[in-house]
């Protein structure tokens, strides 16, 4: 029966924002041209491909997918809303024995969640590797840089995430260099 309790909560946590970021309409900077992607995806491949050379493979499938199952942008949204509000809450639960749960999706709902309405595929890529954080923990290479490929099918900037495998696991002197490297880059960087 925790079972099901705690499924109930997943679900309620993940309901309302999926709504909000599916039903929204001309909500968000960049969301005319998501919409306009989204229908140019669906209906003609050449245009679309002259539009959007270098559209991720993994965003092609995702558009293509959610207009074959809900028929309509809204329902694009929708998939793009559930895959990034699932897999950042999966995200999030790893780590409530270190962090209250609440506290955690609160901070989530506020600092992260409003950027998706102007970030779609880079906020999909964010939440695939913010998961990817547990295999730097677990010392798995593999699983990490598999998640990170699997995140770089939407957004080609996740690659970046790659150092901090190796500069959690390096050794601390290593660390303290770089941490003073990056600190100097804050303050003498504009």
């Amino acid at each position: 029966i925790n079972r099901f309790i705690n499924f109930f909560w997943f679900v309620i946590i993940i309901i309302i924002p999926l709504l909000l970021f599916a039903l929204r309409y001309d909500i968000g900077e960049d969301y005319g041209n998501y919409e306009a992607m989204f229908e140019l995806a669906q209906s003609n491949n050449t245009l679309f491909h002259y539009y959007f050379p270098d559209i991720e493979i993994g965003n092609q499938f995702l558009m293509k997918l959610g207009f074959w199952i809900f028929g309509s942008v809204t329902g694009v949204f929708a998939l793009y809303s559930i895959l990034t509000l699932v897999i950042l809450m999966l995200a999030v639960l790893y780590y409530q024995d270190r962090i209250p749960l609440f506290s955690a999706i609160m901070i989530t709902y506020v600092l992260y969640y409003p950027a998706t309405y102007n970030t779609v595929r880079q906020a999909l890529a964010i939440a695939i590797v913010l998961f990817s954080f547990r295999f730097i923990e677990q010392k798995k290479l593999l699983h990490f840089i598999v998640c990170i490929i699997f995140a770089m099918l939407f957004h080609s900037t996740a690659f970046i995430a790659i150092p901090f495998y190796f500069y959690y696991n390096a050794e601390t002197k290593f660390n303290q260099i770089l941490e003073k490297i990056i600190f100097a880059g804050y303050i003498f960087l504009p």
